[in-house]
């Protein structure tokens, strides 16, 4: 697709986005408190979060394959679209906890995949500039999270939760207009008309995996060290409740700036796209020994700029290098691969650091995360100089 389509999409792109994470920024925390208050344990509710990311993680890899094999991208994203619609409408319309419950689980795993997925979406709508709409899509999110996340407490107490529900699904149903109008603007504008399938074997080679063990490390300290970092902060450091806020979401405002800037990085070569990846990664290190370090709060401002790195390392240059590295017929298997290892990183990343903090502290638990996370960039570095991704695969594309 030219470029000047591009520019038009990106308009798609950005309301799917800002809808999508508005959707979540807005049920999330509210969702967690009526499943709890219609009898559901906290111990169940984390049972149920684990339960969802392990079918998220095997659906992933599953609807990749079908994906890539049948050219169904569609008709995939169409239907978890309206899974994600069925399980917020549920919270509208009953307070049945088995009900609830069930749907809770489906609907999580919905988003995710769909999440995962719109990767390749991307892909398909960017032409050369995938790592600059990966940015641009990154922006609306961080920004609608900023203010749907401020505005659903609010909601609930001027009205209630069901109105909170409602909203949500209005919300998922302008998304779904969106994302029909989205695919109708790709198929009218794109010169090589529908996804090409995939007739060869799957074909994933030592610096793919390597390549993947890296994704799976920066999963395991995103939600390892994040899901703690509010009580690290308020019970550990004795900050106030809203500095330790502003804090934590100043991490969003930081993503805002830089994430067109790295995934424009990212589309110059492949090369540039790989040492943005291992600067990235080893500043995400960092980060985590800055933080139990840390004795002010600049400094700990400063750390919430190296997780928006990180972030936007995760989000934008692991999946900008990944397309310019396998071949474009096996992206959505990748992906899918990439979308069970974030299930697993969730899964295994907070509960370790968790146990971890028990036998410890919270702050030997983020100096712990800091160094294993730098000794596993070590050696990735290590593998990479032995079976190279970026040379592998003679069906890749970048310079």
């Amino acid at each position: 697709m030219k470029d000047e389509k591009v520019r038009y999409a990106y308009g798609y792109l950005l309301a799917i986005s800002f809808l999508g994470t508005g959707m979540l920024a807005l049920i999330t925390f509210p969702r967690s408190i009526r499943l709890v208050d219609v009898g559901i344990s906290v111990a169940f509710y984390g049972l149920l979060i684990s339960v969802s990311n392990g079918l998220t993680g095997c659906l992933n890899v599953f609807f990749g394959r079908l994906i890539d094999k049948y050219a169904c991208l569609e008709q995939v994203l169409k239907s978890m679209l309206v899974l994600s619609l069925l399980g917020h409408g549920v919270f509208v319309c009953t307070k049945n906890p088995g009900i609830l419950a069930m749907m809770f689980v489906v609907e999580m795993a919905a988003d995710k995949i769909f999440s995962t997925f719109m990767y390749r979406l991307i892909e398909r709508v960017s032409g050369s500039r995938y790592g600059e709409s990966l940015g641009i899509y990154k922006i609306a999110g961080s920004v609608a999270w900023i203010i749907f996340a401020a505005a659903s407490g609010f909601i609930v107490k001027q009205f209630n939760f069901r109105s909170l529900a409602l909203l949500v699904v209005l919300m998922g149903c302008m998304k779904l207009v969106l994302f029909v109008k989205l695919f109708e603007f790709y198929k009218r504008h794109s010169p090589e008309g529908q996804q090409a399938r995939s007739k060869t074997k799957l074909n994933i080679t030592v610096g793919v995996i390597n390549l993947f063990f890296l994704y799976m490390l920066m999963q395991l300290q995103s939600n390892g060290g994040f899901s703690y970092l509010q009580i690290y902060l308020s019970r550990e450091l004795g900050l106030d409740e809203i500095i330790s806020g502003i804090i934590v979401s100043s991490s969003g405002f930081f993503e805002i700036f830089i994430s067109v800037w790295i995934g424009k990085l990212c589309d110059l070569s492949k090369r540039m796209a790989h040492q943005v990846l291992i600067v990235g990664c080893i500043l995400s290190a960092i980060r985590w020994l800055l933080l139990a370090a840390a004795g002010s709060v600049p400094t700990l401002i400063f750390t919430q700029l190296l997780h928006g790195i990180m972030i936007c390392t995760i989000n934008i240059t692991f999946m900008s290098y990944l397309r310019q590295v396998v071949r474009t017929e096996e992206l959505g298997t990748m992906l899918g691969f990439m979308g069970a290892l974030s299930s697993f990183g969730t899964i295994v990343g907070a509960g370790a650091f968790g146990y971890f903090s028990e036998l410890y502290s919270l702050k030997a638990a983020y100096f712990g995360l800091g160094f294993f996370s730098l000794i596993g960039v070590g050696i990735y570095l290590l593998e990479d100089k032995l079976f190279p991704s970026r040379k592998r695969i003679k069906a890749g594309r970048g310079g």
